[in-house]
């Protein structure tokens, strides 16, 4: 047996729906529609069996209750038919007459229609018009004026069909936790289909409002968000605390009698109620930028290093970019961004931004020019060759400079002349008899 829970609906015609469920149907699918059980068979006129009987005799049966309280309170009450209609799974077997009647006595009674021994129900009534489904057709006025107790009826009615299923024999479905979202009424897809939409004001406004709160970071985001997708929000204020207490959305269009259609959040899915919502912003908060990035480029929130000038003597002699070294693990505090100095090349005094004073220097002499040689980082004793101009991949394989043999002094590689290359266009090597490093 399907799920009861979804077919629950509520309207204002009963003979309107009485028609329907004794008719034809839309293509003709009718066939032998009939009453199994009602709030008294002797009572209730049959249209189907009865040749004299008719709709609407059965209509006026049914309002009686109805009638009497509009005489009384001088408006009709509102949604006072009910309507459950109950279908079985194309698997299961074909229920009789008697069995459909027992289901629909137990479904009313579960749902607060027309409790067991109760002689101040609604009045109710069972059409079957197919084999596999029967529709329950109620008023939902006590003959004391009052009005049933139907909240929750259909969780009450989902729990009683569980029940049938097993002791009938039929297909077992898992019981419900009340966490899906309400499909749409058959009325709703009617009408999204005359107005040539693929989807309901439902759907459409449950997708955008889980948008909404997606994008969000508080409540006030949230409601900002759904107006300026041009939904509607009507929000409900408590009396004595001020707050928003509830709230329902209106699609852009969707009127029934020159009025808005609302939906509640809570009926468009349960986790967009303003409790539920309320909670999700609670638990996943989204602080604000405290340092909003100077650039489209820049990372926001991105922790600062501070810069602690270095002495004269870890100056370095050439400007290179320093990389950013993160905090340390144990500790919270950003660590100033730090590296070691590398002593100055033999360059000439204008370039060297040491403040150190240097030896004298001894009388200049003629000697041949060679490239700049830097001390070597890995090593302090042991310089290499640094090439001021072409790279070695730019030159032949027989003229690449060989690195000095293991163990000996790199001194001599100071005289080995490099091939034939135009001076750097940056740097041009001093002239001097200064003796080589040892």
């Amino acid at each position: 047996m399907r799920r009861v829970v979804p077919d629950i609906s509520t309207g204002n015609d009963t003979r309107g729906l009485l028609a329907y469920a004794f008719g034809p149907g839309r293509r003709d699918e009718h066939l032998d529609p009939h009453l199994v059980a009602a709030w008294d068979m002797a009572g209730a006129p049959d249209p189907g069996h009865d040749p004299t009987a008719t709709v609407t005799q059965l209509a006026k049966r049914l309002d009686q209750y109805v009638t009497l309280a509009t005489r009384e309170r001088g408006a009709k009450p509102a949604n006072h038919v009910w309507h459950c209609p109950v279908r079985t799974a194309p698997t299961d077997r074909h229920l009789s007459d008697a069995e459909w009647a027992e289901v629909a006595r137990r479904i009313v009674a579960a749902a607060g229609i027309a409790p067991e021994g109760d002689e101040q129900a609604c009045r109710w009534v069972a059409v079957r018009h197919a084999k596999d489904h029967i529709h329950i057709i109620a008023t939902s006025v006590r003959a004391d004026g009052r009005r049933p107790r139907s909240n929750r009826d259909g969780k009450r009615a989902q729990a009683e069909c569980r029940k049938i299923e097993k002791e009938l024999g039929l297909r077992q479905l898992n019981q419900g936790d009340g966490t899906a979202p309400k499909t749409p009424t058959g009325a709703e897809r009617a009408k999204a289909e005359r107005q040539g939409r693929t989807v309901t004001a439902r759907a459409w406004l449950r997708e955008q409002a889980h948008t909404a709160a997606a994008a969000s970071r508080n409540e006030d985001d949230y409601f900002a968000i759904l107006t300026d997708l041009g939904i509607t929000v009507h929000t409900r204020i408590g009396p004595e605390s001020g707050e928003v207490i509830g709230y329902s959305l209106s699609a852009p269009g969707d009127t029934a009698a020159g009025q808005p259609v609302k939906f509640g959040g809570s009926k468009l899915s349960p986790d967009l109620s303003i409790h539920r919502l309320r909670e999700r912003f609670a638990a996943h908060p989204t602080a604000p930028l405290t340092n909003p990035p100077a650039h489209r480029g820049a990372r926001p929130n991105a922790p600062s290093v501070p810069h602690t000038p270095a002495s004269p003597a870890q100056t370095p002699t050439h400007t290179k970019r320093r990389a950013r070294s993160p905090p340390s693990p144990t500790s919270s505090t950003p660590q100033p961004c730090m590296r070691p100095a590398l002593p100055a090349p033999n360059c000439t005094p204008q370039q060297s931004r040491s403040t150190t004073p240097t030896a004298p220097r001894s009388a200049p002499t003629t000697r041949p020019a060679t490239p700049c040689a830097r001390p070597d980082r890995n090593s302090s004793t042991a310089p290499t060759t640094r090439w001021a101009s072409s790279s070695p991949s730019s030159l032949p394989p027989s003229t690449w400079p060989t690195p000095p043999p293991a163990g000996t002094s790199s001194a001599a590689t100071n005289n080995r002349q490099p091939p034939p290359t135009r001076p750097s266009p940056t740097y041009a090597p001093p002239t001097s008899n200064r003796p080589p490093p040892s």
